[in-house]
């Protein structure tokens, strides 16, 4: 699960930058990165509460 939460991790920076710079139409690249930034920390929280 470790290994999805840094890919996760990557493509919010990736989708976050893409819609800065324009290349996509900023609400959607926004609109990725929060989505995926979501889905990102809740996996994190279900992983920190398994290792509990």
């Amino acid at each position: 699960m470790g290994a999805l939460i840094n890919f996760l991790a990557l493509m919010v920076l990736l989708f976050a930058g893409l819609g800065q710079t324009g290349s996509l139409p900023p609400r959607v690249g926004y609109g990725i990165a929060i989505a995926l930034a979501v889905v990102t920390f809740a996996l994190a929280i279900v992983r920190y509460r398994r290792s509990k």
